[in-house]
């Protein structure tokens, strides 16, 4: 079993069910004095925004990871810099064990989002073409409710029961279907394997669904890597879903060590062949 149930201490590979605030790196600054009525107004010339960062999406107890803090970060100053943020339901703690539990453990550790299936194939816009619509891009949910009129309105549970009500929604048609058809049923099948679950090839680490564990398939982007207080995570160690289990651990920790860690050369070193 990949997925097993969490022991007391924190370790690498743990999977959480708690929303975190993720910022995304732009070139466009925008500062704000958060002291000004109506939700902040532009700062004064001078101000010195680059000193604190307040990442603002946040709803419910969401954490807010520290990866725009700087080392001059002053909590008191009302000056603030807007960061466009994704709200992200799902992430693995991507430290190693030995930094977030025992003595040598750290003051920030990393976590890297984890992205469930079950929301992309409504939500990701891929280049699918339907009858009605020749050009442009739709989700594989939209198509099928298009061109099939299927209902996934009750659909309870998004993250756990979508995949396979759209999987066997297209094994079903493409039981009856005719030779165009199939060969758009079979693609939407090889989107949803290549563009949705396995969307960057090394840079992903898929985890199929362990509906016991309440944690659903999907994929964690070893691309997006964020710091966030230990302490924090400390304290919500019971919205741990489950840990990964020791080899697919150890599997976790070497991919997602050499991805950050690569080096690419112009060509590869062989010897001589005589």
């Amino acid at each position: 079993m990949h997925l097993v149930g969490c022991e007391p201490e924190l370790l690498q590979g743990d999977v959480f069910g708690l929303p975190v605030a993720l910022p995304r790196a732009s070139l466009a600054i925008t500062a704000c004095d958060l002291n000004a009525g109506g939700g902040g107004s532009a700062a004064p010339p001078g101000t010195p925004y680059r000193l604190t960062v307040e990442v603002v999406a946040q709803h419910d107890g969401t954490l807010a990871p520290t990866a725009f803090q700087g080392a001059g970060l002053q909590t008191h100053d009302p000056s603030y810099v807007v960061a466009r943020t994704v709200i992200c339901d799902y992430f693995l703690l991507g430290s190693q064990s030995c930094d977030v539990s025992g003595e040598g453990k750290l003051d920030l550790t990393c976590i890297v989002p984890f992205w469930p299936l079950g929301r992309l194939l409504g939500s990701e816009l891929l280049p699918i073409t339907s009858s009605s619509e020749r050009d442009g891009r739709m989700s594989i949910v939209s198509y099928l409710t298009q061109e099939y009129d299927e209902d996934f309105s009750g659909v309870a549970d998004v993250d756990m029961d979508m995949p396979d009500k759209v999987r066997a929604t297209i094994t079903k048609h493409l039981a009856k279907a005719a030779t165009a058809q199939k060969d758009v049923l079979k693609r939407l099948r090889k989107l949803i394997s290549e563009e949705l679950v396995n969307p960057f090839r090394k840079s992903t680490y898929y985890l199929p669904a362990v509906p016991a564990l309440c944690v659903p398939e999907g994929y964690a982007d070893l691309g997006q890597v964020y710091t966030i207080p230990l302490a924090e995570l400390e304290e919500r160690r019971d919205k741990r879903l489950a840990q990964l289990s020791g080899s697919y651990r150890e599997h976790f920790s070497r991919q997602l060590g050499d991805l950050l860690s690569r080096v690419a050369v112009p060509e590869p070193l062989r010897p001589p062949s005589r």
